[in-house]
């Protein structure tokens, strides 16, 4: 549904590192726990981020 977005949180208890998410290409604001907020975009169709020990905020758009 247009306007509606879905939210991914994600963070590890081990040491800091990457995963790779099956997440089509788009535009994604990911928030920090402090809520610093960085705007990604890719063309591929994963997504790689750096996972760390405080929780991430994955925001996604709906495209329709």
């Amino acid at each position: 549904m247009k306007g509606q977005s879905e939210a991914i949180v994600f963070w590890t208890l081990d040491h800091r590192h990457d995963i790779t998410l099956p997440v089509e290409p788009t535009e994604v604001t990911l928030v920090a726990i402090n809520g610093g907020k960085v705007t990604i975009n890719w063309k591929t169709g994963s997504l790689k981020l750096r996972v760390k020990q405080s929780p991430q905020y994955l925001l996604i758009e709906s495209q329709d």
